[in-house]
């Protein structure tokens, strides 16, 4: 009788654990469709039925709940991963529901494989990086070059292969000022439906098209729009490669205002921050921007960084 007690009561206190911890499994965001969502930069924004995509109330920083639930069990490095933060008001509430979605699963994405993909870095010094996609090009990239050399200050640019090929002039003397050249893939494709060898040849190409230039390979690699799926992801464990996200989208790309540009920046910044820009052709109020950014981060005592330093990591593999 005794013993039947027993049980019974083990019974129910292991009910009553496993549904006060359903909420917390819930709030991880893991579905089947988890990897599903694309950023909504891949599609053409609307021009009307626009909202504001921030969420003042938001918490700065999130945490997995699966790990918490795993006690540690994974290695740990990167386990802090900020809000991505940024507004446009020129995407349509379509595109908002997207970015939402993209939010919550490259967070996801983030924890899960803390050691390769990267949303921010962890540091208690007002140290950002400010990194740049799409480039190189003729005008906007070498502009880019200039004002950061005005400033002393180094930027960390994530260049499409096909560009690297057509101004290989512009990626050396990125590298020969100090900042980082870094991969985007060869022709910007969309990852989420792509066999492993087609995004194995996206990488690889580009790293030898910049090896050719600069003599050395990336290690450092943002794929094309922030998309990564558990395929790109074992592609960068087997390649020892980082995916590098951001933490603060400029929304150069949507809201092409210098001082939307610029506030995107400086009144979302924290320590360890990875802020997205382009450096592309018609990226023109990104430069008009840039210096705003620059001068605005000094005066609220931040450093300026490249990627390599602040997340403590190799940008190159040789």
């Amino acid at each position: 009788m005794k013993k039947g007690l027993i049980l019974g009561y083990i019974y129910v206190l292991s009910l009553t654990i496993l549904i006060s911890l359903a909420p917390q499994i819930k709030a991880s965001g893991i579905s089947e469709n988890h990897f599903s969502t694309v950023h909504p930069e891949t599609s053409q924004t609307a021009a009307s039925d626009k909202i504001n995509n921030s969420d003042p109330s938001s918490q700065p920083v999130l945490q997995s709940a699966a790990h918490e639930l795993a006690g540690n069990a994974f290695p740990v490095k990167n386990t802090v991963c900020y809000e991505i933060r940024g507004t446009s008001n020129q995407l349509s509430k379509k595109n908002v529901q997207s970015l939402a979605k993209w939010k919550q699963q490259i967070t996801d994405f983030s924890l899960q494989n803390n050691n390769v993909v990267y949303l921010n870095g962890e540091t208690d010094e007002r140290a950002v990086a400010l990194t740049f996609d799409d480039g190189p090009d003729a005008v906007v990239t070498p502009a880019v070059l200039d004002i950061f050399k005005s400033y002393g200050e180094h930027g960390s640019f994530f260049f499409i292969g096909q560009n690297v090929k057509a101004f290989p002039a512009v990626v050396q003397r990125a590298y020969q000022e100090g900042n980082l050249v870094l991969n985007h893939s060869y022709s910007h494709p969309d990852f989420s439906d792509k066999s492993s060898n087609f995004i194995t040849g996206e990488i690889n190409r580009t790293n030898e098209i910049i090896k050719n230039v600069i003599g050395k390979v990336p290690s450092l690699i943002r794929p094309p729009y922030g998309i990564i799926n558990e395929n790109v992801v074992k592609i960068g464990k087997n390649q020892n490669i980082k995916l590098i996200i951001w933490s603060i989208d400029t929304f150069d790309w949507s809201q092409r205002e210098a001082g939307h540009i610029a506030q995107n920046v400086l009144e979302n910044v924290r320590p360890g921050d990875i802020v997205l820009m382009h450096s592309n052709s018609d990226k023109s109020q990104t430069l008009k921007a840039l210096p705003q950014i620059i001068e605005g981060l000094h005066a609220k005592g931040y450093k300026i960084v490249t990627l390599d330093n602040l997340l403590h990591t190799s940008a190159y593999q040789n």
